[in-house]
């Protein structure tokens, strides 16, 4: 192969060695006004981490939201979203988040790592601050 055009990766038909793909379906800022495709109720979070699932991702990273589509940080949210996804994907890596952009509270925050048994997360994500918001660090 000429050195020039090697990149360091295989070419686009040559299978790629295993990886892990990590689908963050929900995020926590976008809303349904944004985009009629972003899962925010328990079923529609649940139906797009099995689709992802099947699809190849080795992890999945939730928000929960309420019931009016906000974030929301309540761990009986997370454990009914828990739930379903092991219902259909046991082996499917289940990452949280303990986001404080919106409830900034420890209390508040943590409350999903409280979960027992099978309800609780694999993985929680820790924000500690960004330095990438457009109106704040």
């Amino acid at each position: 192969m000429d050195t020039l055009y090697d990149l360091g990766f295989p070419h686009p038909v040559t299978p790629y060695s295993k990886l892990i793909i990590n689908a963050a379906i929900t995020g926590m800022v976008n809303t349904k006004q944004d985009t009629p495709h972003l899962p925010v109720s328990v079923d529609e979070i649940i139906e797009d981490a099995v689709v992802c699932c099947r699809a190849g991702a080795s992890i999945v990273h939730i928000h929960a939201r309420d019931r009016a589509g906000r974030p929301d940080y309540r761990k009986e949210i997370y454990g009914r979203i828990i739930e379903g996804i092991r219902k259909s994907c046991p082996d499917l890596m289940v990452c949280v988040s303990t986001s404080g952009r919106f409830h900034n509270t420890f209390e508040k925050r943590s409350q999903v790592l409280e979960l027992k048994g099978k309800l609780k997360p694999d993985l929680g994500s820790l924000t500690m601050g960004s330095l990438n918001f457009p109106n704040q660090a």
